[in-house]
């Protein structure tokens, strides 16, 4: 729902800024018609071009490489466009166009009496003619590719020819530059490494000498070979002793299993080592067998027989063999373990003394190390500039960059610019949505009362009634109830004249104050249609000009106004019989301002103005004041004086700020405001 009222208020404000919509619109479409039909045709021609780095070019100079050679290939095509729009491009093309038109104005003289002067060529003659390389700049433009590594080449004039042509011939001078800079950059890195190489082969030779001295001072050739057997058989030694240790510990373990046996080796079979054995295994198999045979022959034959003692004799030398196995396999491990033992401590008598000469030896290694480093790091540097400078003399000729050409432009057909289907529609686009956005701007810069639902969303104030736009040129506004009693206008009148029958209070006589902020804002015409209006439904109403400073109701109404208001609070003799004036409708009775006096303020706050309404209040049921503006503080004075306020402000001219000023000043002399009416609104 709210997204429906925000869509009306948006229709509402272009509604009514509809003419500044218009106005901006045919503005906008009429300039850029104009625009587009008086424009000079602009030709564009264009050259493709595929570029690529030529990796035989990366020389060392950090000018080349500055130039040409950029990881990225987007730097490496945006540095190509540099040099392309570079002036001495621009000025080498310029000279090619001279040659060019020279040729071409010595051909056309030639075969004038022929052929005659052809016009494109003579256009073309006649801009080249006045050319200077910063107009080539300005109008060649280039556009890179990254993902194809092509580079466009367009030149804009207005000759067809001319563009083409030029576009040509700036590929042909961005080839040469390049050459050029190639050459350049060649020469400057050939000098620089020239020098280079000179600094390395000293510096080699140098630390060749450092090393031989330090050789010879300390006997390096005599332990050369040492310098690489030692390290490694230290680490072999590391590792043979640390495996030994290892072989230490385990058969350790074995032999301590063993020491810890009784002296009759019972529970010798429970050593892992000696459970293990293949031979103990079969043995102990074959008294499993022996002991089961004996069990089996028990059942049949007594201990005594035969049988019997022949398998028990059987078992028991079974269990000789076992002990004697067993005897035989602690003396192995036990030898083991001393061999083991014996083995490591030699390997760590060896492993020390290694250590011993490593240390000794160290202090000559490094020394020796560092100088040979330093002559190996220098040798390649040298035979690394020995091999670029090589390089660089073979590929002195060679450009840095590969250019070659896809597409030569050619004359176009028709012109690049401009492109009136695109600006017209441009032009339609802009003149709508500008004027549409001028619209809402000059909305939210208006901060005046432009409708009764702007005015509902800043005051609680209700609008009695909006008062339509009225031209006068046939009929005055204050004349519209009492002559179009059908009219819109008219209507609106009696809408207010409703609302306050239904507010009027229960009393002899409702005093009705109507006012505004400024002068124009049309409250004595709303005072006059309103006492009109009101008189029309039979009732007696009574209409005082109480704006003692700005009168007007006697020369709207054509009453006499010698006598009025003013004289009767001052007290002028015989006044109070001849102010009530007849109005133009019966039932209604006016009383002018009369003569502007010195005090008005003091007239319409003096104990006169009290009494004169308690006695007019029992001849008429309603009187209407039409007041001086709330500006002033005889309306403020009068507004205590009624039952009721309407405060009358006018469409596009009353601003929300004035408004609640003057709202303010009627509330704090407690005023009882009716509401508001808008007057001059535009019907849509």
């Amino acid at each position: 729902m709210d997204q429906e009222l925000h869509l009306k208020d948006y229709l509402r404000v272009i509604a009514e800024r509809r003419y500044v919509v218009i106005l901006f619109f045919m503005a906008t479409l009429i300039v850029t018609i104009v625009n587009t039909m008086t424009a000079i045709p602009l030709y564009k021609g264009t050259t493709v071009l595929f570029v690529e780095k030529n990796e035989l070019n990366k020389i060392v100079s950090p000018l080349s490489q500055a130039k040409f050679f950029y990881d990225d290939e987007e730097n490496f095509l945006n540095s190509q466009k540099q040099i392309i729009n570079s002036h001495e491009v621009a000025e080498k093309v310029k000279q090619k166009l001279k040659r060019e038109v020279e040729g071409r104005a010595s051909a056309n003289k030639a075969g004038k009496e022929k052929t005659g002067e052809v016009d494109p060529e003579k256009r073309m003659i006649e801009i080249v003619a006045t050319i200077e390389s910063h107009q080539i700049s300005s109008t060649t433009k280039v556009e890179t590719d990254l993902e194809s590594n092509t580079i466009l080449i367009s030149y804009i004039s207005r000759s067809a020819l001319l563009a083409a042509t030029a576009a040509n011939f700036v590929a042909d001078a961005y080839v040469e530059q390049n050459f050029d800079i190639g050459s350049k950059t060649a020469k400057s890195s050939q000098t620089w490494m020239n020098r280079k190489v000179e600094d390395a082969l000293r510096k080699l030779e140098e630390s060749e000498k450092r090393l031989q001295g330090y050789m010879k001072e300390n006997d390096i050739l005599t332990v050369e070979n040492k310098i690489t057997i030692l390290p490694q058989k230290l680490a072999q030694l590391s590792t043979r002793l640390t495996m030994a240790e290892a072989e230490r510990k385990e058969k350790e373990a074995v032999y301590q299993g063993i020491k810890d046996l009784p002296e009759d080796m019972t529970d010798a079979d429970t050593i892992p080592v000696i459970a293990n054995d293949r031979f103990m295994q079969e043995i102990q198999d074959q008294i499993m067998k022996a002991e089961q045979e004996i069990m089996r022959l028990s059942n049949k034959y007594g201990d005594k027989h035969p049988v019997m003692i022949r398998a028990a004799n059987n078992l028991e030398i079974l269990r000789d063999k076992k002990k004697q196995l067993i005897v035989k396999l602690i003396k192995y491990e036990t030898n083991q373990y001393e061999l083991a033992k014996a083995t490591e401590e030699n390997l760590k008598n060896l492993f020390l003394s290694t250590k011993e000469e490593v240390v000794l030896l160290n202090d000559k290694i490094v020394g020796y190390e560092i100088m040979k480093k330093d002559v190996e790091s220098n040798r390649d540097v040298y035979e690394s500039l020995i091999n670029k400078l090589k390089e660089q003399y073979l590929i002195e000729d060679v450009p840095p960059v590969t250019v070659r050409v896809i597409e030569k432009a050619v004359p176009p057909l028709k012109p690049f610019s401009p492109r009136k289907k695109r600006n017209i529609m441009m032009g339609l686009i802009i003149g709508l949505f500008g004027g549409i956005g001028l619209a809402f701007f000059m909305n939210y810069l208006d901060q005046t009362i432009k409708s009764p639902y702007d005015l509902a969303k800043r005051v609680e104030i209700p609008v009695l009634a909006t008062i339509p736009f009225h031209s006068a040129k046939e009929m005055r506004i204050e004349e519209v109830v009492l002559n179009e009693p059908l009219s819109s206008i008219a209507e609106a009148y009696k809408a207010i004249r409703m609302f306050i029958f239904f507010s009027a209070r229960k009393k002899i006589a409702n005093t009705i104050l109507v006012t505004s902020g400024v002068h124009g804002d049309g409250k004595t015409a709303t005072a006059i249609n309103l006492a009109v209006a009101i008189a029309q439904s039979d009732a007696r109403v009574l209409l005082i000009d109480a704006d003692l400073r700005e009168p007007r109701i006697h020369e709207i109404l054509d009453l006499e106004n010698s006598r009025g208001l003013s004289t009767l609070l001052s007290g002028v003799s015989g006044s109070k019989g001849g102010s009530l004036k007849r109005g133009p409708i019966d039932k209604m009775q006016v009383i002018t301002a009369g003569p502007k006096p010195d005090n008005p303020s003091e007239l319409i706050g003096s104990i006169k103005m009290s009494m004169l309404l308690k006695k007019l209040e029992s001849h008429f049921d309603y009187i209407i004041f039409d007041s001086p503006v709330i500006g002033v503080t005889d309306s403020l004075m009068l507004a205590r004086y009624s039952d009721g306020t309407i405060v009358v402000t006018r469409s596009g001219k009353t601003t929300y700020n004035r408004l609640e000023t003057e709202l303010n000043s009627l509330k704090n002399v407690n005023a009882n405001v009716f509401g508001l009416v808008i007057n001059g609104v535009h019907q849509g």
